[in-house]
């Protein structure tokens, strides 16, 4: 199995949560490697094997989850470590993500953000705006 960090753009689009909800909302979009907690059993139940679409299009795996290296630094921040992302060697056209996205936001329930976060999605030109529309 071969890293892929350096071949993933972030943000990334969680796309195997299959409903999305104002509880799981904050999960479908990370901003970088880092999964920032200690339980690996929540790293299982919110990452491990989840299938990912980055900026560029992309389609990753989330296969493993490995230490950060101890440092000073850490001591004194949040624990966090590293998501290790395999290539699928896949991707996504820009309408299919939209549209994909599209039927999440409509399942939602309603709120002052959900009809704004549908127009973003919509007039996004590229998937780095498409994955920022929130």
């Amino acid at each position: 199995m071969k890293d892929c960090i350096n071949k993933i753009s972030f943000p990334v689009l969680d796309i195997s949560i299959n409903n999305w909800n104002d509880e799981n909302i904050s999960e479908i979009i990370f901003y970088d490697i880092y999964f920032r907690n200690k339980s690996y059993d929540l790293f299982e139940s919110l990452r491990l094997n989840h299938k990912v679409i980055d900026s560029n299009g992309s389609v990753f795996k989330i296969v493993e989850l490995r230490k950060s290296k101890p440092s000073f630094i850490n001591f004194f921040w949040k624990s966090k470590s590293e998501m290790i992302f395999q290539s699928l060697d896949e991707t996504i056209s820009l309408n299919n993500l939209k549209n994909f996205m599209i039927n999440k936001i409509n399942n939602l329930e309603v709120n002052e953000y959900k009809f704004k976060w549908a127009e973003n999605v919509k007039n996004a030109q590229n998937f780095y705006q498409l994955i920022r529309a929130v």
